[in-house]
């Protein structure tokens, strides 16, 4: 380490000679010429800036430009309320059929595991017959379905 600091030391006190000062002198005095595009880049800037303001305050002078209004009107509002009612009675719809498509897939659910638990007697007409009458099965009038359709769609 101590004669790495000797070497250092000696070399601190380098000094190039006279020429060789004045040739790197001139070769940094001759590179350092600003280029012609770094002159134009200042007053382009300038002239660009003017430019912009001068469009800005043209728009705002000759068009109305005006924040946009947040009052809305009576009649607009109403518009709003009913088509939001209309979503609503649509989402309910909605909400109603996948309860009863949840409810009769749980049905068919215990009915295929009652069929399969119970091997052929499902298949018993007579048993058929007989869950037939328990049941309360009223079947809708044709002409009333397709009144409540006609109804629903117009």
């Amino acid at each position: 380490m101590d004669r790495l600091t000797e070497k250092l030391r000696l070399l601190q006190n380098i000094v190039p000679d006279d020429d060789f000062a004045l040739s790197a002198k001139f070769s940094i005095l001759a590179s350092e010429k600003p280029s012609p595009s770094a002159r134009l880049a200042f007053p382009k800037f300038w002239i660009g800036s003017v430019v912009m303001a001068a469009t800005i305050l043209v728009i705002l002078l000759i068009g109305d430009i005006k924040p946009p209004s947040v009052t809305k009107s009576v009649s607009e509002i109403a518009s709003i309320d009913s088509v939001a009612a209309s979503f609503e009675a649509d989402i309910d719809i909605t909400l109603k059929e996948i309860r009863s498509y949840g409810e009769s897939a749980e049905k068919t659910s215990v009915a295929l595991y009652e069929a399969s638990s119970n091997g052929p007697t499902h298949m018993n007409s007579s048993l058929i017959k007989k869950e037939f009458d328990t049941l309360n099965v009223t079947l809708p009038d044709p002409d009333e379905a397709n009144r409540l359709l006609e109804q629903a769609l117009f």
